[in-house]
């Protein structure tokens, strides 16, 4: 019998915590009363929490998505109300995001969905172990993306 390689198994396991983790946010942010919106609405909600207004591009960035998922993706967050969008009074090309008072009071909600999912990937790791596991990962996602371009 042969020897696979290591780290033959890495992807799918990555997939697989990928998937655990989408199913803890989406448990999580029923149990917190927020309905309607998926795991990735969480990237794009995080950065206007920390600023707005935010451009398209900006989020796209800041959020490391295609910018036609970002689009995608706010107005599903526009269509919920917790987003206005408007054109940049600097640039009329360019579309601006900002939080409607709804989207705002999900900030707190956001922060225990966060706050318990860092408690969750840590268990039975050591700082270090969350460290590395980051660095390495990290580097992954890198090598990925070099893969594709």
């Amino acid at each position: 019998m042969s020897q696979l390689p290591a780290g033959h198994a890495l992807v799918h396991h990555l997939g697989r915590a990928l998937e655990a983790a989408n199913g803890c946010i989406e448990r999580l942010m029923e149990q917190e009363g927020v309905r309607g919106l998926v795991p990735s609405h969480g990237d794009i909600l995080s950065e206007l929490f920390k600023s707005e207004p935010a451009t398209m591009q900006q989020l796209a960035h800041a959020c490391g998505r295609d910018p036609s998922t970002v689009t995608a993706l706010v107005k599903k967050l526009k269509a919920q109300g917790y987003v206005n969008i408007q054109q940049s009074a600097e640039d009329g090309r360019r579309r601006c995001v900002t939080l409607t008072a709804e989207g705002r009071a999900l900030a707190p909600k956001f922060e225990r969905i966060s706050a318990r999912l860092t408690e969750m990937q840590s268990q039975g790791l050591s700082a270090a172990e969350l460290d590395e596991a980051q660095r390495v990962l990290g580097i992954i996602e890198d090598n990925f993306r070099e893969g594709i371009r």
